[in-house]
């Protein structure tokens, strides 16, 4: 509700670009709730990945207006939480708490279907919502209540920043439209460094050592 808020009150360059600033607020977050304080890579990897954001958008940023902006930041900081709160349950089952959030925003929905304009209904519509929630929704609940059992609440919001960057190469490959320059050197500069944070985190906890002494011996 607080991004799509946002999106009407302030520019969707703006809005997007606020609500994942999320890492920085995730970061702080896990250090005061989860006593897990980020690492040297990851803080290194925060102002990285706001640039790569801005140069994605470079050109379509403008001021917007005042409520839009503090709708995007507050969105922001309940994305955070997100994962904060997924990360106390990691002694648990994270999974349960993912469904009951699902099965609340269908009861919301519900309650405001009939405020709605009545939905364009056809073959096409059917298709693409079946498949946004058996993948989107779904199997990315799935992995991620898996995920969030081996990663920091911080590192496991630095990856999900990879989402808009796949935007334009999902919409490249399924009608064409070529993705401006700033958009490519700006997600690549986001993708290199999610990389990178993972590659350094994954060998500080020698997952490394161990992948390649298992594939090569000792």
């Amino acid at each position: 509700l607080l991004f799509v808020s946002a999106n009407k009150t302030t520019t969707a360059a703006n809005a997007l670009l606020l609500q994942y600033f999320s890492p920085v607020l995730t970061a702080l977050l896990g250090a005061a709730l989860l006593r897990e304080r980020p690492r040297a890579e990851q803080l290194a990897a925060l102002p990285l990945v706001t640039g790569g954001m801005a140069i994605m958008f470079l050109g379509d940023l403008g001021g917007g207006r005042l409520l839009g902006n503090v709708l995007a930041l507050c969105s922001a900081l309940t994305f955070g939480s997100y994962f904060v709160f997924m990360r106390m349950q990691k002694d648990g089952s994270p999974l349960e708490s993912i469904l009951l959030s699902h099965w609340l925003t269908a009861g919301i929905c519900a309650v405001a279907l009939p405020f709605l304009p009545p939905p364009l209904i056809t073959p096409r519509a059917l298709a693409a919502v079946g498949l946004l929630g058996l993948f989107q929704i779904g199997l990315s609940a799935i992995l991620f209540s898996v995920a969030i059992k081996r990663v920091s609440a911080a590192h496991a919001s630095l990856i999900a920043v990879i989402e808009p960057v796949c935007n334009p190469l999902w919409v490249f490959l399924a009608l064409g439209e070529m993705p401006r320059a700033t958009t490519l050197i700006g997600g690549g500069l986001i993708l290199a460094t999610v990389a990178a944070t993972s590659v350094i985190g994954a060998y500080r906890e020698g997952h490394l050592q161990q992948y390649f002494m298992d594939r090569h011996g000792p």
